[in-house]
């Protein structure tokens, strides 16, 4: 039996890494030194990354960091802004790009979040992924779409492959043509 929010399939990282480090590198194999680390689960929030900054993304030298948090807080927004700026400073200083993400809306109340994280990437000049504004939009119109796409408030298969196509528009490197873009489950 397979377990898990995606029921086997990847999640958006692995979409992301698939679309980056083969389909825009012609399928090469020999080019190597770009990958994605995925440090997403439940008890990483601000605070944490914060704190582990060193161990889980300075020691990688990155070139970009894609940051999506803001739906584990236990901490208030404002207390959440002055995390989410010192975890930006982080990345500036180690000459990386920061990309932020809002979480996607899934029921859980997280506004006073992903407030601070379009405040800090329009203060910060960063730019930003807004999922919950992208699933905010379809829940009004197609619920059921996005209903299909959580498992227990948690993004399922298809809510990640919503994702990974999602940051590939907004990147601007979608492409209708590619596998990945084009898959559909």
């Amino acid at each position: 039996m397979i377990e898990g929010d995606t029921f086997g399939y990847k999640n958006y990282v692995e979409y992301v890494e698939e679309r980056i480090r083969w389909e825009l590198n012609d399928g090469s194999i020999n080019k190597r030194e770009k990958f994605m680390i995925n440090f997403g689960n439940k008890k990483v929030n601000s605070e944490y990354l914060m704190n582990n900054f060193e161990d889980l993304v300075s020691k990688y030298n990155p070139k970009a960091v894609f940051i999506m948090i803001g739906g584990n807080e236990k901490i208030t927004p404002e207390e959440f802004k002055h995390n989410l700026v010192n975890i930006v400073s982080k990345i500036k200083n180690i000459n990386s790009i920061p990309i932020l993400q809002s979480p996607i809306k899934n029921g859980i109340d997280i506004e006073g979040h992903v407030k601070v994280i379009r405040e800090v990437s329009k203060e910060e000049e960063i730019f930003l992924i807004d999922h919950y504004e992208y699933w905010d939009r379809l829940s009004k119109v197609q619920k059921e779409l996005i209903e299909s796409w959580l498992v227990e408030a948690r993004a399922n298969h298809k809510g990640h492959l919503a994702i990974a196509k999602k940051i590939f528009k907004d990147l601007r490197i979608h492409d209708y043509n590619s596998l990945i873009c084009g898959f559909t489950i």
